[in-house]
């Protein structure tokens, strides 16, 4: 992506810089995108698998509250990042963050993310992975 030199690197701009990126990563093959809209991009390319990995708010409290500085407010944190998730897709592609059609899987991580990750390789390929 090039800016003439009238443009300006706004967050327009960072969006369709992004997609650029995730397209990049889709071509090449083999990798994992979280976040940033890729479900949005790639929704109808038929090699893309799109998972939406949720848990409860229980976990996620437990989960952030070891990798925030201590006296954080984990709950507000996850309201804050959550929100703006939404919002981000809401803007840039008109969907909603958490609408079943976006996605092949929807998941809850719960305590195990090992099992977790093995039952979205499993979904996607079919093969028990060990």
């Amino acid at each position: 992506l090039e800016l003439g030199e009238d443009s300006v690197f706004d967050a327009q701009e960072m969006v369709k810089l992004t997609e650029k990126i995730v397209d990049r990563a889709y071509a090449d093959g083999n990798c994992v995108i979280v976040g940033r809209g890729a479900q949005c991009i790639l929704q109808h390319r038929p090699r893309a698998y799109h998972v939406f990995v949720y848990a409860p708010l229980k976990e996620r409290v437990l989960r952030l509250r070891e990798r925030l500085e201590p006296g954080a407010n984990v709950e507000e944190r996850i309201r804050k990042v959550d929100g703006e998730r939404i919002k981000y897709l809401q803007q840039y592609f008109g969907k909603s963050w958490c609408q079943p059609h976006l996605y092949d899987l929807m998941i809850s991580s719960g305590k195990d993310e090992d099992s977790t990750a093995r039952t979205i390789l499993y979904a996607m390929t079919g093969q028990v992975q060990g």
